[in-house]
């Protein structure tokens, strides 16, 4: 039996959380599929599935098998694909959803080189802060800058997004400069939606926006302390209309994702433009 078949089937059986999801997914019948999962669990001696009559979930060595077998099979997909680009024809109509900030600063090349590569790809980039459902609303691929959560989607790490927090001179001058993450709650804080996780030390945000480009704005005017992608600041930081606080603390880093639908069965198009964009992120860190 082809191991790496039923390597593909666990995972889209994990994934999709449904054997006859899964098989509908790969085209198999469900009990293909469930054959294909046990041969696996045989092999490795260990349940990697817990069966219910309405869902599977993944037990604690089905969990940790997922997330390696999951890199396993990208790496071997991407080597596949790089061996028949040369033979298929990438085309089609590709739907991209990204940050507001990210795509009106980095993506106008990167999609621009995508296209000198691949001419029969037509790319609709739709950019909006909101986190978009990505199966609802019919796109591709998203592009999310987070802290990577669980979810039944697949999300491939492109690049590191540190995070600063930053404040006008002005402000600085009146309220003092803090150092420490425990000195904000003296603070107005000017907080980004969709940063992970409660506001540092317990504070509640002064002011909130899922639109960083308008905190940033804000903060230039002296509203209070902005945490918000780097890259949003770097030019105001250059510039001295903001300075960056918390010298004393870590820096903070997030991750650029490419999310998509699902690993089985992925169109040439989305991988190819997943790959272009890590290796354009890779030679140009945000």
């Amino acid at each position: 039996m082809d191991k790496f078949q039923q390597i593909r089937t666990y995972l889209a059986v994990a994934e999709q959380g449904s054997f006859v999801a899964a098989a509908d997914t790969l085209g198999l019948s469900p009990q293909l599929v469930s054959k294909y999962v046990a041969a696996l669990e045989a092999d490795l001696g260990s349940r990697l599935l817990n069966r219910t009559t309405r869902r599977v979930n993944m037990t604690e060595a089905g969990a940790q098998y997922f997330a390696e077998a999951s890199e396993l099979i990208e790496a071997l997909e991407r080597l596949e694909s790089r061996i028949t680009l040369t033979q298929q024809s990438v085309r089609g109509v590709l739907r991209v959803s990204a940050p507001v900030s990210l795509g009106s600063r980095f993506l106008g090349e990167a999609v621009q080189r995508f296209q000198q590569e691949y001419p029969e790809v037509s790319v609709d980039l739709q950019l909006n802060d909101r986190k978009v459902d990505i199966v609802e609303e019919g796109f591709d691929i998203a592009l999310r800058i987070a802290r990577l959560k669980d979810s039944s989607l697949v999300a491939r790490k492109l690049s590191e997004v540190p995070i600063s927090y930053c404040a006008a001179p002005s402000y600085l001058k009146l309220r003092g400069t803090p150092r420490v993450k425990a000195e904000l709650k003296e603070h107005r804080l000017l907080r980004y939606s969709y940063l992970d996780g409660p506001p540092p030390s317990g504070s509640e945000a002064w002011l909130g926006s899922n639109s960083g480009d308008f905190l940033v704005d804000a903060a230039r005017a002296g509203a209070g302390v902005v945490s918000v992608p780097r890259f949003m600041v770097r030019h105001r930081l250059e510039l001295g209309q903001l300075a960056e606080v918390l010298c004393d603390e870590p820096r903070e880093v997030l991750g650029l994702y490419a999310v998509y639908p699902h690993r089985a069965l992925l169109p040439l198009k989305v991988r190819s433009f997943s790959d272009h964009l890590a290796q354009h992120f890779n030679r140009n860190p945000l």
